[in-house]
């Protein structure tokens, strides 16, 4: 089997089960002789912010001196992006060989899902690989993700808000009762900012099972270091931390955006709980070293990230209503007087509604283009709503003319609304500003 062949196979798999539940992935697990149960790991659940999270952890972990695998969903431009060791994407050979060993495994296990089969695919490179410990994303919901078949060093709760309303319930109290669903008896829970109502469900599952839970509190805008508990505190672009008796003054965050800076203290909090657990072997001064940088190393491609030029370009994957709410806010602090021209494309299961009233007052001009994804939401009906904030609309279906007719002018370009949409053109971008 090839590389092609492999991701063809992956592709005729269904996207989603018959029924929720993890009885498939454990009944793939147990053949493959549950490799999950060798990998230390971190579990990161959250409606956003769960990649960022991830990525920060992650190099974190990796100036620590770990061998360390990612898993994450959506990729952007390749599939090999969501198996990654030690900051590299799976070898092409690689997701060939698994595939390959799996698919006997697989093929007797009824109804088995693409993603299901996808994290299998990570547990079995992981291991054979060596990986130290391994950072899982969740990929939707918690409680019956693919993902949950394991017990973490640490949980992860990112920030939390209404997506997926049709699978993972219609408020936030059920949407955070899904995401809790990773947190696991007896291990520690490191919880980000949320809306009472989301962490008074998140503490009571942490409380009945008896997990540690370690919130993040920020104050982002009175420059203040604070200390409440076991909580961080945090303020500005660059920020200050605070974890129980570890003081960081100062840091350096390498992922753009204020809303970042919660995300790191996320990081911050799982890498501390590894190093508790005694998987990384380094002095003090030395773990405090490895958190900096750490950090300030640490990137995730396609959420704020920036390109100088004539005309400059923001390429940014919100995707829900929160999401798209950050960069406006971002829009606001950092090009305030700017009228960008916006790329827009947003899947039709999205509640567009509200993400084209956060960023839509703020655009100079709206081209409606179409992610390459049969969920797409018809360019039409985004151009008709959108034209009700008074904004100036324009409908280019293919994405690349899209992007080369905003790319004419010499204002601010901003590509956003759909991950599908920022993987197709961030190539083509970056080979522009290349240039």
């Amino acid at each position: 089997m090839n590389y092609q062949a492999a991701l063809s196979y992956l592709d005729s798999l269904s996207r989603f089960g018959s029924k929720l539940g993890l009885e498939r992935m454990e009944q793939l697990l147990a053949k493959m002789g549950n490799p999950e149960k060798n990998l230390p790991c971190l579990h990161i659940a959250g409606t956003n912010g769960k990649g960022s999270t991830v990525a920060m952890v992650s190099s974190i972990l990796r100036e620590a001196g770990l061998k360390v695998g990612t898993y994450t969903s959506p990729h952007l431009s390749s599939f090999r992006e969501r198996i990654a060791l030690s900051g590299e994407k799976i070898p092409r050979s690689s997701v060939a060989q698994v595939v390959e060993e799996l698919m006997p495994l697989a093929q007797s296990v009824r109804g088995l899902t693409k993603f299901e089969f996808t994290t299998a695919m990570a547990f079995s490179y992981f291991q054979k690989a060596g990986a130290d410990l391994v950072v899982l994303e969740v990929g939707m919901g918690g409680r019956l993700d693919a993902t949950n078949v394991v017990v973490p060093v640490a949980a992860g709760i990112t920030h939390l808000a209404l997506d997926h309303t049709g699978r993972l319930g219609s408020t936030l109290a059920e949407i955070a009762g899904e995401k809790a669903g990773i947190i696991k008896e007896g291990r520690p829970t490191v919880v980000a900012p949320q809306n009472s109502e989301a962490l008074f469900v998140v503490q009571a599952r942490a409380q009945e099972l008896g997990s540690p839970l370690y919130p993040v509190a920020s104050w982002p805008d009175e420059g203040k270091i604070r200390f409440r508990g076991q909580a961080f505190s945090l303020a500005g672009s660059v920020a200050d931390f605070w974890l129980e008796d570890l003081f960081l003054p100062r840091v350096e965050v390498g992922i753009l955006g204020r809303h970042q800076l919660a995300n790191a203290a996320v990081a911050l909090g799982l890498a501390q709980r590894v190093y508790e657990a005694g998987l990384v072997v380094l002095e003090p001064s030395a773990w405090q070293a490895a958190l900096r940088r750490g950090l300030e190393k640490a990137r995730w491609p396609g959420r704020l990230e920036y390109f100088s030029g004539k005309p400059s370009l923001l390429l940014d994957g919100a995707h829900n209503p929160d999401g798209m709410e950050q960069l406006a806010l971002f829009l606001q602090e950092f090009f305030p007087k700017a009228r960008p021209t916006v790329v827009l494309g947003i899947l039709g299961d999205k509640d567009y509604p509200s993400m084209l009233s956060e960023l839509a007052p703020l655009a100079g001009k709206l081209i409606i283009t179409v992610p390459d994804n049969p969920r797409a939401a018809d360019p039409g009906e985004l151009a008709d709503r959108a034209r009700s904030f008074g904004s100036q609309v324009e409908v280019v279906a293919q994405p690349q003319m899209a992007l080369e007719r905003a790319l004419k002018g010499e204002e601010l370009v901003v590509v956003a609304g759909s991950l599908y949409l920022v993987g197709e053109l961030r190539g083509k971008i970056q080979t522009f500003f290349s240039q």
